[in-house]
């Protein structure tokens, strides 16, 4: 089965995706932020897929899956959200089949990931020359120091 890396800041979060994916065979690595997940994927580590959620520390999921991307690391992505503008406009800009919308069952998470994994459903930049922005748009990210939301460009 898969090898997946987990980038989930939700402790609790994390351990029940981890739970219904090893309960499927898959082998899980779980991290909190995206600088302990970006620095696995540099690693001599090996992932099959990264589940991330987009609001992230120190970067968001969307500059994890750039790096990922610029840096031709061979793995998929999908992303988790819990703001429904920002699914929305995430969705718009790079289809449903990049983003699983909280809450969500143990079900669709296995869904989303079967699909992802057989291939139908392919990383959220592929198809676009490296280092491309991933969509015309904004993504609003909430500051850790001030609680404030801010607005960042792709």
């Amino acid at each position: 089965m898969a090898r997946i890396l987990i980038v989930e800041p939700d402790e609790v979060l994390s351990r029940l995706i981890a739970g219904s994916l090893q309960t499927e065979g898959h082998r899980t690595v779980e991290t909190s932020n995206s600088a302990d997940a970006w620095d696995r994927l540099r690693s001599t580590e090996s992932f099959d897929l990264v589940i991330a959620d987009l609001d992230l520390k120190p970067f968001s999921g969307v500059k994890l899956a750039r790096l990922i991307e610029m840096n031709h690391v061979p793995v998929r992505i999908f992303f988790m959200c819990d703001d429904r503008g920002v699914a929305g406009a995430l969705s718009a800009a790079l289809g449903t089949r990049f983003l699983l919308e909280k809450p969500f069952t143990s079900d669709e998470l296995l869904r989303q990931v079967n699909r992802v994994l057989a291939g139908r459903a392919p990383n959220a930049f592929s198809g676009r020359r490296s280092g491309a922005p991933p969509a015309a748009g904004r993504y609003r990210t909430r500051s850790a120091a001030t609680g404030r939301q801010s607005v960042d460009a792709p």
